[in-house]
C-alpha cells in the first residue's frame, strides 16, 4: 500500500462486537472497511457543509 505524505491515520476505540460486525459485512460486499469508513466521512462533512449553507 502506498500512502500519500497528506494522508494521516485515525485511531478510535468501539466495541469489539461492533468491529468485527463491520469488518463482517464490509468483508461481504468485497469492500474495505477504510474506504467504507472514508466514504462515510465524506458524506457527512457534505452534509455539515450544505448545512451551514442553509
Amino acid at each position: 500500500m502506498t500512502t500519500k505524505s497528506s494522508d494521516v491515520m485515525m485511531s478510535i476505540r468501539l466495541p469489539k462486537e461492533l468491529r468485527d460486525s463491520f469488518a463482517k459485512v464490509c468483508e461481504e460486499r468485497n469492500q474495505t472497511a477504510s474506504r467504507v469508513i472514508k466514504s462515510f466521512m465524506e458524506d457527512y462533512v457534505k452534509k455539515a457543509e450544505a448545512e451551514k449553507k442553509e
